[in-house]
């Protein structure tokens, strides 16, 4: 029996005939193939659309990053100022009690904050380059079919049953839902790109910082061996 509208999630497909002659084996494999593009953009929608808010959330989450970083960095470049190491001018000295496990403390709050937002970036991130190569691909997948089925449906219009006239206004319908996934996809990509940067920028951050962090402990390590020198060079009470 020949199809004449396929529900399908993503739109209705219409088809319409010449007459009452069963489909060629080309029409037959038409009609699946045609269906098929259908299938792989609303599998491109639905995972856009669980996209999007994943997104949203890993940025928001960023923040709460960034937060602790300079948090730490604060701390890093403050106790640098104090013992007179590293950059003094980023900040204005002012009082301040220098405890080791301070900075630990701190350390450890971002490292933390941080391994959590890893746990839910990471996803995202390999959701977003599975959906980009999927959506991306989709257009081989449509050049495919106009080349193998579309152009040669046209071409030999008189033998076929399918209606090119019905068949060209279901294929403008299905470019429109294309259009507005590509918006959705466009809308992932500016917000992705978006995260992305300020990823970029805190993980080199986050480098520099953690050599600051070492050459501190090294230098604060020479100071306590410093002190231990000098107090055994100190004449006893008795």
């Amino acid at each position: 029996m020949k199809p004449t509208v396929i529900l399908h999630p993503l739109k209705r497909i219409h088809f319409s005939y010449k007459s009452e002659a069963t489909l060629s084996q080309f029409e037959t494999k038409f009609i699946e193939r045609y269906k098929e593009l259908h299938d792989e953009l609303a599998t491109i929608k639905d995972q856009l659309l669980q996209l999007n808010p994943v997104i949203e959330i890993v940025a928001a989450e960023f923040k709460n990053v960034k937060k602790a970083f300079d948090k730490l960095r604060e701390k890093i470049i403050r106790t640098e100022c104090m013992i007179g190491i590293g950059a003094e001018n980023e900040v204005t000295p002012g009082p301040f009690n220098f405890r080791p496990e301070e900075i630990n403390k701190v350390l450890n709050e971002f490292q933390n904050i941080r391994s959590g937002y890893w746990g839910i970036m990471l996803p995202m991130h390999n959701q977003f380059n599975v959906v980009y190569k999927r959506f991306t691909d989709f257009d081989d997948k449509v050049e495919l079919f106009e080349k193998e089925f579309s152009e040669p449906l046209f071409r030999n219009f008189e033998i076929m049953e399918i209606d090119i006239r019905c068949f060209d206004e279901d294929m403008n319908e299905f470019r429109a839902k294309w259009m507005a996934i590509a918006n959705l996809q466009e809308t992932c990509l500016d917000k992705y790109t978006d995260w992305a940067k300020h990823q970029t920028v805190l993980v080199n951050d986050s480098s520099v910082l953690y050599d600051r962090i070492k050459k501190l402990y090294q230098h604060l390590n020479e100071m306590q061996d410093q002190d231990m020198s000098d107090n055994a060079k100190r004449p006893g009470l008795n």
